[in-house]
């Protein structure tokens, strides 16, 4: 407040007032200002309370979406080929300590974690890359995945690997939110202490959904342990207890592309049947054209039509004519391209593999890959991160619990994490020209040789043996050809270009 304002604030509070309210909504931004041209929107609601009371009708949706919808279901189908492909590979990097790799130890636990791979899901129906693609495809659909880590002797299962260890995948309708069920110190299902760290999940025995479910013994809950659950959610906000499904900023456009596309296919329909219709002049109302009927007033006629034919049983006054309807219109691809592009910003997905629309220079493809690969890539990051490493963890511990790993007394037990995590590779779209750029770089130290390696989505480790073994049987084959580490001329005179 100015002197003059505080002044009149003395005297008349209320006008005093006012003057620094009308001040105020002066100095405000015209978009905080709703008006008859513009409404009010958003709120104060934290990030806790919006998801928690919108993930489960957004969830419905979204499912929905992926059952009935042709594009939703691209979407998913693009961002899990993308974020996780046909899986993400383990490369254990356990040191000793002199900081060398503990080659033995680590040989040992990747032996045992590709024997885990096969059957680690509790249903004994999913491999670990089936796992991490249905694990994936529910927290984008869903917004988020729980997996319980089921370690050691647990009544009535049985781990089907050397490992006593087993994933139990919960779908995020087991985890009730505050309108289903509440619980002292249960916030949407979730246990929190005053630094927002999750200490518990409440969950259902039984899925909610389930049709058998008949009494209220089925749907009771049980608690579990954070330490012993893995929740992967879509994060927006801070302290946000829930996830929320990534087509939360596009479900009205695709339903808009839907709708359009199924009145326009309509309208399609309609002037493929070819309909036709009889016009009438003023003079064909006369009493001489009833007189002239032999049918009934408003009764069908029709006529037969053949290549040639000529029609000599027109009443006078009346002429034939094709409805013929100009569908469908030239506009709708424009317009299902500029909200396809819309939605692939809206899912960190990109254009041309969602509208499968593959035009363009190298330049502009290859400028659309680089740019939709960083999503990709943060995406599995956040995949990795808060998913693969905690199950990873698990299994480690597990592996040297159950003696199945004997660890050396010069291993260094704050490796015993350590890992590289290879997921899928990104597609070339000019192999000479990628391939080419690979070896420069190797060449000139811009990278090694096991980086270029992981970036195609493979083992260095595998690589070299297969490497190995095949130059062993070309030598034993006496097999004479240019072998992997020798140069072509043809390659020479490419690399000097």
């Amino acid at each position: 407040m100015n002197l003059i304002d505080k002044a009149i604030f003395s005297v008349f509070p209320g006008w005093g007032l006012k003057r620094h309210q009308a001040r105020e909504v002066y100095g405000a931004y015209e978009a905080a200002k709703p008006n008859r041209l513009h409404k009010k929107r958003g709120d104060d609601l934290s990030g806790e309370e919006v998801t928690g009371q919108s993930a489960r009708p957004l969830r419905k949706i979204a499912r929905d979406l992926e059952q009935n919808n042709d594009l939703a279901r691209g979407v998913l189908s693009c961002l899990v080929n993308n974020v996780v492909g046909t899986g993400i590979l383990t490369d254990p990097q356990i040191k000793n300590n002199d900081g060398s790799l503990a080659t033995e130890v680590n040989e040992q636990l990747l032996t045992l974690f590709d024997e885990w791979s096969w059957q680690p899901e509790v249903t004994h129906e999913l491999s670990w890359p089936g796992v991490q693609r249905l694990a994936a495809r529910s927290w984008f659909r869903d917004g988020e995945i729980f997996t319980q880590k089921v370690s050691g002797e647990v009544r009535g299962l049985s781990h089907a690997s050397l490992v006593p260890y087993s994933l139990e995948m919960i779908e995020s309708d087991l985890c009730p939110d505050d309108s289903q069920i509440t619980k002292k110190d249960y916030r949407y299902g979730v246990k929190i202490n005053n630094w927002g760290q999750v200490i518990s999940y409440l969950l259902y025995k039984n899925h909610p959904g389930n049709r058998y479910l008949y009494s209220a013994n089925d749907t009771q809950t049980k608690e579990i342990e954070a330490k012993n659950l893995v929740h992967l959610k879509t994060t927006e906000r801070v302290r946000q207890r829930r996830g929320v499904s990534i087509f939360a900023s596009v479900m009205n456009r695709i339903d808009d592309i839907s709708d359009y596309e199924q009145s326009e296919r309509i309208a399609a329909r309609i002037a493929a049947a070819q309909v036709m219709a009889i016009t009438k002049t003023a003079e064909g109302f006369g009493a001489g054209m009833r007189n002239n009927l032999n049918t009934q007033p408003g009764s069908p006629r029709s006529f037969a039509v053949a290549p040639g034919m000529v029609w000599d049983n027109l009443l006078p006054g009346e002429k034939p004519e094709i409805l013929s309807p100009e569908r469908p219109s030239n506009q709708i691809e424009p317009f299902r391209n500029v909200n396809m592009k819309a939605i692939a910003a809206g899912t960190d997905t990109s254009f041309s593999n969602i509208a499968r629309h593959y035009e363009g220079t190298y330049s502009s493809q290859r400028q659309e890959l680089v740019e939709s690969w960083r999503s990709y890539e943060i995406l599995r990051g956040h995949f990795i991160a808060c998913y693969y490493r905690p199950i990873y963890k698990g299994f480690v511990d597990m592996a040297i619990l159950s003696g199945e790993i004997k660890l050396p007394n010069n291993v260094n037990s704050k490796s015993l994490y350590n890992a590289d995590y290879v997921g899928i590779g990104m597609p070339w779209i000019d192999p000479d020209r990628e391939s080419k750029a690979n070896i420069r770089n190797m060449r000139y130290g811009v990278e090694a040789r096991s980086q270029v390696i992981r970036k195609r989505g493979m083992h260095p480790r595998d690589v070299h043996d297969q490497i190995k073994r095949d130059k062993e049987n070309d030598e034993l084959d006496d097999l004479n050809y240019p072998l992997y580490s020798e140069t072509t001329e043809n390659e020479e005179s490419d690399n000097a270009d």
